[in-house]
């Protein structure tokens, strides 16, 4: 019989009880796994008090990411419901409804058609035109250190590349990601300890509204100003004579700010870290560097950013022979399905050598679009890292308070420069 480590079994509730608080309150799990792991052993498609169909381990995670039945738009739209105001006005309204009108939170067939439209400059052989970009960036970021120099990781690496990246490729002001992150942050984190639900809900709201005006504005100058960036190819995009409508360039470029630097910025942090913290393995790059890729995959393994989101049953459906009424809404944990032991064993441990498919990118009709991006940033910095550079942890990383696995500081140190053969 399975028994945890602080001596609770299975069948006694006391499970069930701490992952409902988990649900109610994360800050209070800065490492959810242990949890993760308990609720797996008792129940894997646990059915919390308020209804909700929690899944934590990854056959049904997988099953469910790919359940047409399971509809994501309908998740979002419950999400977004409590922002919501009886007397907004269209305006308002509109733009704190650009979350649902995210392509990834749609259905097909609108999904699929506005994922043609945006996916052209995604696909892995087209986003090496930006490797460059991406090298050139990475190299002046290091550059920047002083040996012996203490600094937070996040605030001064892992954000600045995804950022400065992803404002050259859509051919913005690279100051205008001082105003994502704040309203990015707003719109992600809406349950910080140190502030009250309403203040949470009023910050998400008005981040929103800044942004859909933001991005209204832009689209409007670049309209008159066509060139060969990321934004007037979306503007310019046609399938069968029909491009996308002026609401859905909004919600695709605001998708594409948030996750084109939050989730990567994250997936950067943490791969840099769990290297450092495992210099067996930093080694193994050092010795091959062709190891690169298997290190980000495993980092997002590791530290997965995005849970998969809410989705609602739009029939009578099953999910791993658990049968999910028309109606019952349905979260995916894929944080705790990339730690599932049946799938990846060990998983609590670092190795840049696993095989295994993991589902940090997502799985089915709502793959991450951006995967290969991300993917190539990761490798760029860690190339870099392993040959350029020795960074040593100068303190513990801390977590946001968030249902999202997102690392808030990591405290590094450079070391020392490498000489490169």
């Amino acid at each position: 019989m399975y028994v945890d480590e602080g001596g609770i079994a299975p069948g006694d509730g006391r499970v069930e009880s701490e992952f409902e608080r988990y649900l109610e309150d994360p800050g209070h799990f800065p490492d959810p796994y242990p949890l993760f792991h308990r609720i797996r052993a008792v129940n894997p498609i646990y059915r919390a008090t308020n209804g909700l169909w929690c899944i934590t381990n990854y056959e049904a995670t997988h099953a469910a990411l790919k359940n047409v039945s399971l509809s994501r738009h309908e998740g979002a739209i419950s999400e977004v419901l409590s922002l919501r105001n009886e007397d907004d006005d269209l305006e308002t309204s509109k733009a704190i409804d650009s979350f649902q009108n995210f392509f990834l939170n749609l259905d097909d067939p609108d999904h699929l058609r506005i994922r043609r439209l945006a996916s052209g400059p995604f696909v892995p052989k087209a986003v090496q035109k930006w490797k460059p970009l991406v090298e050139d960036v990475v190299r002046n970021i290091l550059d920047e250190f002083e040996v012996g120099e203490d600094f937070d990781f996040v605030t001064r690496v892992a954000y600045p590349v995804p950022e400065r990246v992803i404002c050259t490729i859509l051919g913005v002001p690279s100051s205008d990601h001082e105003l994502w992150n704040r309203w990015s942050n707003a719109i992600i984190v809406q349950n910080r300890a140190e502030r009250s639900a309403n203040e949470n809900r009023d910050a998400a709201r008005e981040a929103f509204i800044s942004f859909d005006g933001y991005a209204r504005e832009l689209i409007r100058e670049r309209r008159h100003n066509l060139g060969d960036d990321l934004l007037s190819f979306l503007i310019s995009a046609e399938e069968e004579g029909k491009g996308l409508a002026e609401d859905e360039l909004v919600a695709t470029l605001i998708l594409l700010i948030i996750a084109g630097h939050e989730t990567t910025a994250n997936t950067l942090a943490n791969v840099t870290r769990l290297l450092v913290e495992n210099p067996d393995q930093l080694e193994m790059l050092r010795d091959d560097p062709a190891l690169i890729p298997g290190s980000v995959e495993e980092a997002v393994r590791m530290e997965t950013p995005a849970t998969g989101g809410m989705r609602v049953a739009l029939e009578d459906t099953e999910v791993v022979g658990n049968k999910i009424a028309a109606g019952d809404r349905v979260m995916t944990f894929i944080t705790a399905a990339n730690h599932d032991p049946d799938w990846f064993p060990d998983p609590e441990r670092f190795d840049i050598m696993r095989r295994g498919t993991h589902l940090a990118f997502g799985s089915g009709m709502h793959y991450c679009l951006g995967a290969p991006l991300a993917r190539l940033e990761g490798e760029v910095l860690v190339r870099n890292i392993s040959q350029r550079v020795t960074f040593e942890m100068a303190g513990r990383e801390t977590w946001r308070p968030n249902h999202l696995r997102l690392v808030e500081t990591v405290p590094m140190r450079l070391a020392a420069r490498r000489q490169l053969d």
